[in-house]
Protein backbone atom coordinates (compact mmCIF):
# COMPACT_ATOMS: atom_id res chain seq x y z
CA UNK A 1 0.00 0.00 0.00
CA UNK A 2 0.68 3.41 -0.60
CA UNK A 3 0.03 6.27 1.27
CA UNK A 4 -1.72 8.79 -1.24
CA UNK A 5 0.48 11.74 -2.61
CA UNK A 6 -2.27 14.50 -0.72
CA UNK A 7 -1.68 12.81 2.74
CA UNK A 8 2.34 13.83 2.32
CA UNK A 9 1.33 17.47 3.78
CA UNK A 10 -1.31 16.16 5.66
CA UNK A 11 1.33 14.60 8.11
CA UNK A 12 3.48 17.24 8.54
CA UNK A 13 0.56 19.56 9.20
CA UNK A 14 1.05 20.60 12.63
CA UNK A 15 -2.59 21.01 13.56
CA UNK A 16 -3.08 16.88 12.84
CA UNK A 17 -2.73 14.99 16.31
CA UNK A 18 -1.49 11.63 16.11
CA UNK A 19 -2.12 8.67 17.99
CA UNK A 20 -0.68 4.99 17.64
CA UNK A 21 -2.06 2.16 18.38
CA UNK A 22 -1.46 -1.45 19.64
CA UNK A 23 -2.46 -4.05 21.11
CA UNK A 24 -1.76 -7.13 23.47
CA UNK A 25 -1.90 -10.80 21.86
CA UNK A 26 -5.08 -10.64 24.20
CA UNK A 27 -5.97 -7.83 22.33
CA UNK A 28 -5.84 -5.04 25.18
CA UNK A 29 -5.47 -1.94 23.46
CA UNK A 30 -3.11 0.85 24.08
CA UNK A 31 -2.87 4.07 22.55
CA UNK A 32 -0.10 6.34 23.13
CA UNK A 33 0.57 10.31 21.57
CA UNK A 34 2.78 11.36 18.73
CA UNK A 35 4.89 13.96 18.29
CA UNK A 36 4.72 14.21 14.84
CA UNK A 37 5.22 11.84 11.69
CA UNK A 38 7.93 11.38 9.05
CA UNK A 39 6.73 9.59 5.58
CA UNK A 40 9.83 7.72 3.90
CA UNK A 41 10.33 8.69 0.21
CA UNK A 42 8.23 5.67 -1.54
CA UNK A 43 5.05 6.89 0.52
CA UNK A 44 5.30 3.14 2.25
CA UNK A 45 6.75 3.32 5.91
CA UNK A 46 5.94 6.19 8.69
CA UNK A 47 8.33 7.24 11.52
CA UNK A 48 5.82 8.27 14.36
CA UNK A 49 7.67 10.23 16.90
CA UNK A 50 6.46 9.50 20.46
CA UNK A 51 8.02 9.73 24.15
CA UNK A 52 9.95 6.92 25.83
CA UNK A 53 7.94 8.03 29.04
CA UNK A 54 4.75 6.46 27.68
CA UNK A 55 6.26 3.94 25.06
CA UNK A 56 6.56 0.77 27.20
CA UNK A 57 3.44 -0.87 27.36
CA UNK A 58 3.42 0.15 23.09
CA UNK A 59 6.47 -1.62 22.33
CA UNK A 60 6.02 -4.56 24.28
CA UNK A 61 2.34 -5.11 22.67
CA UNK A 62 4.55 -4.77 19.38
CA UNK A 63 7.16 -7.52 20.34
CA UNK A 64 4.68 -9.63 20.86
CA UNK A 65 2.04 -8.54 18.18
CA UNK A 66 3.78 -6.27 15.10
CA UNK A 67 0.07 -5.13 14.15
CA UNK A 68 0.04 -1.07 14.64
CA UNK A 69 -2.21 1.71 13.74
CA UNK A 70 -1.72 5.35 13.46
CA UNK A 71 -4.84 7.90 13.67
CA UNK A 72 -4.11 11.05 12.58
CA UNK A 73 -7.18 13.75 13.11
CA UNK A 74 -7.18 17.54 12.09
CA UNK A 75 -8.08 20.01 15.15
CA UNK A 76 -9.84 22.44 13.51
CA UNK A 77 -11.64 20.32 10.72
CA UNK A 78 -11.52 17.05 12.06
CA UNK A 79 -10.62 15.27 8.79
CA UNK A 80 -8.86 12.23 9.71
CA UNK A 81 -7.43 9.10 8.38
CA UNK A 82 -5.75 5.56 10.00
CA UNK A 83 -2.86 4.24 8.82
CA UNK A 84 -2.70 0.48 9.70
CA UNK A 85 0.29 -1.59 9.22
CA UNK A 86 3.22 -3.83 10.44
CA UNK A 87 5.96 -2.51 12.74
CA UNK A 88 9.30 -3.20 11.54
CA UNK A 89 11.34 -1.30 14.42
CA UNK A 90 12.08 1.61 17.29
CA UNK A 91 15.22 3.63 17.60
CA UNK A 92 16.44 6.63 19.23
CA UNK A 93 15.17 9.86 17.73
CA UNK A 94 18.18 11.40 15.91
CA UNK A 95 18.79 15.15 16.06
CA UNK A 96 16.88 16.23 13.58
CA UNK A 97 13.85 14.39 14.43
CA UNK A 98 14.19 16.10 17.61
CA UNK A 99 14.33 19.80 15.98
CA UNK A 100 11.45 18.13 13.92
CA UNK A 101 9.48 17.59 17.02
CA UNK A 102 10.15 21.03 18.32
CA UNK A 103 9.12 22.84 15.39
CA UNK A 104 5.85 20.70 15.58
CA UNK A 105 5.03 21.81 18.73
CA UNK A 106 5.64 25.13 18.41
CA UNK A 107 3.46 25.37 15.58
CA UNK A 108 0.74 23.58 17.36
CA UNK A 109 1.24 25.56 20.50
CA UNK A 110 0.98 28.85 18.34
CA UNK A 111 -2.20 28.22 16.65
CA UNK A 112 -3.78 27.28 19.80
CA UNK A 113 -2.86 29.65 21.90
CA UNK A 114 -4.29 32.31 19.53
CA UNK A 115 -7.49 30.09 20.57
CA UNK A 116 -6.58 31.41 24.39
CA UNK A 117 -4.50 27.76 24.99
CA UNK A 118 -1.51 28.17 27.11
CA UNK A 119 1.91 27.56 24.96
CA UNK A 120 3.68 26.59 28.10
CA UNK A 121 1.10 24.07 29.64
CA UNK A 122 0.91 22.41 25.94
CA UNK A 123 4.54 21.99 25.74
CA UNK A 124 4.20 20.73 29.37
CA UNK A 125 1.41 18.01 28.28
CA UNK A 126 2.85 16.89 24.79
CA UNK A 127 6.75 17.53 24.81
CA UNK A 128 8.85 15.44 26.50
CA UNK A 129 12.48 14.41 25.80
CA UNK A 130 14.00 11.62 25.25
CA UNK A 131 11.44 9.99 22.35
CA UNK A 132 11.33 7.12 20.12
CA UNK A 133 11.00 6.84 16.42
CA UNK A 134 8.19 4.21 16.25
CA UNK A 135 9.09 2.67 12.49
CA UNK A 136 6.08 0.70 10.37
CA UNK A 137 4.80 -0.39 6.37
CA UNK A 138 1.87 0.65 5.88
CA UNK A 139 -0.46 -1.89 4.46
CA UNK A 140 -3.64 -0.02 4.43
CA UNK A 141 -5.05 3.58 5.54
CA UNK A 142 -8.98 4.44 5.93
CA UNK A 143 -11.00 7.44 6.12
CA UNK A 144 -11.67 8.41 9.55
CA UNK A 145 -13.55 11.42 9.22
CA UNK A 146 -16.83 12.24 11.03
CA UNK A 147 -18.86 11.91 7.69
CA UNK A 148 -21.05 9.93 5.61
CA UNK A 149 -18.08 7.37 4.11
CA UNK A 150 -16.18 7.26 7.41
CA UNK A 151 -13.96 3.71 7.42
CA UNK A 152 -14.16 3.31 3.99
CA UNK A 153 -10.50 2.06 2.70
CA UNK A 154 -8.48 4.10 0.43
CA UNK A 155 -6.57 3.12 -2.31
CA UNK A 156 -5.21 4.68 -5.04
Amino acid sequence: MIIPPTHEALLRDPMFSFWIGTASPENVPEVIKCMGVNLDYERERLACFAAVRFADKSLDNLQKNPAISLVGAHVGTYQGYQYKGTFIRSRPCTANEVEFQRQYMEDFALTLNGFGYSKEGLYRLYFSQPSLAIEFKVHEVFDQAPRQGTGEKIGI
